[in-house]
């Protein structure tokens, strides 16, 4: 087994799960609550690592049970990361509206950078898959790929676009349905007017 440093455990935290935590808070403004479990979890294995009163290999089981713990919860991470950006262009992916009045790159561009997202990410997930327990590094390199193609889709997205569309469809609901009531009430009355006047 190699032996690990504990500056090689910190160096992972400042370097890639930080970027990894950051790009989540900032895009969901949460934070979830197994990344937080994860977090306690590692700096209870750093605390034993540093208690004088275990020995040498027990302290380098401690930092390494530290090191997966933070290998996990990055992972996790960029998965929920993922599924929260997979959400978002979903939505756009689906309606034919924002396609063609929300996107600030052709229709055709988005839809194939779309396509190109979602195979990455099949394609980090079985890499994951089969690195379980081994090399959870190759499907965490993978996933921030994906990160940066669903950024640029996101980027992709004039939001403000969106909102205005919302309130057009709106509006224009109301005043389909505002003219079939009038309509509805002026056949009413002239229903009642003939039935009144020349049915009775």
């Amino acid at each position: 087994m190699i032996y690990l440093e504990p500056e090689e455990l910190f160096e992972f935290y400042r370097f890639t799960f930080l970027p990894a935590y950051s790009d989540y808070v900032g895009f969901t403004v949460t934070k979830p609550t197994q990344v937080l479990n994860e977090l306690e979890n590692t700096l209870a294995h750093v605390a034993q690592y540093h208690n004088p009163a275990l020995d040498s290999k027990i302290k380098q089981q401690n930092i390494r049970k530290a090191y997966g713990h933070l290998q996990r919860s990055t992972l996790d991470l960029y998965k929920l990361l993922l599924v929260g950006m997979q959400s978002d262009l979903k939505s756009v992916h689906l309606d034919d509206n924002k396609r063609a009045f929300a996107l600030n790159t052709p229709e055709e561009d988005f839809l194939k950078s779309y396509n190109s997202f979602r195979s990455h990410i099949q394609d980090a997930r079985a890499i994951e898959i089969k690195n379980i327990g081994t090399e959870p590094l190759k499907a965490i390199e993978l996933y921030k790929n994906c990160i940066v193609l669903g950024k640029e889709l996101i980027d992709s997205i004039d939001y403000n676009k969106i909102k205005k569309l919302k309130k057009y469809k709106i509006s224009n609901f109301i005043q389909q349905n505002m003219v079939a009531a009038v309509i509805g009430f002026f056949v009413g009355l002239f229903s009642n007017y003939v039935w009144i006047n020349y049915l009775q």
